[in-house]
């Protein structure tokens, strides 16, 4: 690998949204003006060290190709979401790994969030109430694990991210945030690769990965490699145990989308409840 791609790799590992790399061309000055529109989707419920990564649930998602595996692919087993045109019916099977953390967000680090991650002001915050899981279908407000800001993702979504968990049929939080990283990684070497002149397309990135459920961590989704030579991300962290009790809920529908792009949402509403991955995944 070139040593530009070597570049561009580390900062996939440091949490560099494309973005930040490249610049998304979107940007307005009414950003900062709060939607009032409602999204009509089922949302989630309601140590200050930090790493990411989770050694036993996710390092697979850049060791591991189809096949070799031996749990397999338990969404095909499990069941599928509902396809589009409608909200997805609420599910929460008891089996779910989220049923099972309680929130240990520290006050500091739940400060810090903002700054560290460039949330926008418009976009409120806040932390879990007491024995309030990260998803149980009882509120509007999503939660969110900081795991997946520090993979890079950020607030409001792009339309990119909001077309991957559109095409899943699931939630943002269900994706893992060495997915979320594996993801964004190819959104920017891609970007490397064309000098900034284009951006990553789901057919691309699903020509190189597929989406696999957790074994140890049902309910949440990684991206295995169809091929050795397909792995596009490697060298994931792997260090932290604890992403799954690091949440915090994001309130309103202003982290959907810039409030100009909600007339080019797909069907006018932005569905994120939690479900299986759809056949089409």
């Amino acid at each position: 690998m070139s040593s530009d791609a070597s570049c561009e790799e580390s900062s996939a590992r440091e949490g560099a949204g494309y973005d930040e790399a490249f610049g998304s061309g979107n940007e307005s000055g009414d950003s900062s003006i709060p939607s009032e529109r409602e999204t009509s989707a089922q949302s989630p419920d309601g140590d200050e060290s930090f790493a990411v990564g989770d050694k036993d649930e996710e390092r697979g998602d850049e060791m591991v190709v189809d096949g070799e595996d031996s749990d397999g692919d338990e969404g095909s087993t499990e069941g599928t979401s509902e396809g589009p045109g409608d909200n997805r019916p609420f599910i929460l099977p008891e089996d779910w790994a989220v049923n099972k953390f309680l929130p240990r967000m520290s006050g500091k680090v739940f400060r810090e969030l903002r700054i560290r991650y460039q949330i926008p002001d418009h976009i409120p915050i806040r932390l879990p109430k007491e024995d309030e899981r990260c998803y149980s279908g009882r509120t509007a407000d999503v939660g969110m694990y900081d795991a997946m800001f520090a993979a890079g993702l950020r607030l409001p979504l792009t339309a990119l991210h909001r077309q991957l968990v559109d095409f899943l049929g699931i939630s943002v939080t269900q994706i893992a945030p060495n997915a979320w990283r594996t993801f964004i990684g190819a959104e920017i070497l891609w970007g490397s690769f064309s000098g900034g002149h284009r951006q990553l397309t789901l057919d691309e990135f699903f020509y190189c990965y597929r989406p696999h459920h957790i074994a140890s961590s049902k309910g949440t989704y990684h991206f295995n490699a169809r091929e050795k030579g397909l792995r596009l991300v490697s060298d994931m962290p792997d260090s932290n145990r604890n992403w799954k009790s690091r949440y915090f809920f994001v309130e309103g529908t202003d982290w959907v989308c810039r409030q100009e792009e909600w007339a080019t949402m797909p069907r006018g509403y932005f569905d994120n409840t939690w479900a299986f991955v759809r056949d089409s995944g």
